[in-house]
């Protein structure tokens, strides 16, 4: 297959009850990599992480904030997906993660194998809930530049994330995203809250910093053995820096950077393998009409998927 393909891997907020459960159902590659998944996690963690995701009395489409177990859950659907795709027959020509994403992209990659990487992701969650204290992230629909027109509003927040236009991410504690809320509110501005436990990508998690860098120190990353493109550069690298693990969750997200170096060398197929589907929303909006890249999700809280991995996968093996 000659199409240009890039695997798309979301982070925190993205993740829900019972995602890729139709996957894990029906797909035997889906269940044997959650499956193993699974079993490692419950070694280090004493509880399974599928019995929380797909428990039967839990919504579906629901968000889970617990990051000790949506960490994880994350990463296991993403790349448990990855390699249904790969071993369909779709391979990645990159891989482009956001935040808690590039964990799966580095694992395609080559830069850490599964069981590593699920490790990492583990260990960061702890560091997390034993260091910090509670705190959000709000994302906000209007245009980035009010973030800075109003600093009587946003202060204290920092802003990590910009999208597109009329989409921005910002990161905070409770009392400080309250006040935004408030004001959004009353202006009748669109916004809403991403279900997780820390103020990711901001000051709010400083305090896990030696803890996860110290276990961090001597790791061996590998060369990605495919472009890999970060969304804490904006660029494509090819060396893994010791504590590139801990910056993915401090540094501010430059995704839209990322996917225009990208668009630099002509259309791309984007097909994101994130829970919630939203990363191939930001490219649509991002990229443009004139362009001739195209963007494909598989997962969602409010659909079926297998359909539509099906129908993806069919008019990736016919040629675009």
């Amino acid at each position: 297959m000659k199409t240009n393909i890039v695997f798309l891997f979301s982070g925190q907020g993205s993740q829900f009850y019972h995602m890729g459960h139709e996957f894990y159902q029906t797909n035997p590659v889906f269940r044997k990599y959650m499956d193993d998944f699974d079993k490692e996690a419950s070694k280090v963690l004493g509880e399974s992480i599928l019995s929380v995701v797909y428990n039967v009395d839990s919504p579906r489409g629901k968000g889970f904030k617990r990051t000790l177990f949506s960490h994880p859950a994350i990463f296991m659907v993403e790349y448990s997906l990855a390699r249904m795709l790969i071993e369909t027959g779709i391979e990645p020509q990159c891989v482009l993660g956001t935040s808690l994403g590039e964990f799966a992209a580095a694992t395609v990659a080559g830069i850490v194998t599964p069981e590593e990487a699920l490790h990492l992701v583990i260990k960061q969650a702890r560091c997390f809930e034993e260091n910090c204290m509670p705190g959000g992230m709000l994302t906000v629909l209007a245009d980035p530049a009010l973030y800075h027109d109003k600093p009587g509003i946003f202060e204290s927040s920092e802003l990590v994330s910009v999208n597109y236009n009329e989409h921005f991410v910002i990161s905070g504690e409770p009392e400080v995203l309250l006040k935004v809320e408030r004001y959004l509110k009353e202006k009748d501005m669109g916004y809403y809250k991403l279900p997780v436990s820390f103020a990711f990508h901001s000051k709010g998690i400083n305090e896990a910093q030696k803890s996860y860098t110290d276990f961090l120190r001597g790791k061996d990353f590998k060369k990605p053995c495919i472009p890999y493109a970060s969304s804490v550069y904006g660029d494509f690298i090819d060396e893994i820096p010791e504590d590139y693990f801990w910056q993915i969750a401090r540094k501010p997200i430059l995704f839209k950077e990322a996917v225009g170096k990208l668009e630099e060398s002509g259309p791309r197929v984007y097909l994101d393998l994130g829970p919630g589907g939203t990363l191939a929303g930001f490219i649509k909006r991002m990229v443009g009409s004139e362009s001739k890249s195209l963007a494909y999700s598989f997962l969602s809280p409010f659909i079926g998927n297998d359909k539509t991995f099906e129908r993806v996968v069919r008019i990736l093996i016919n040629g675009i």
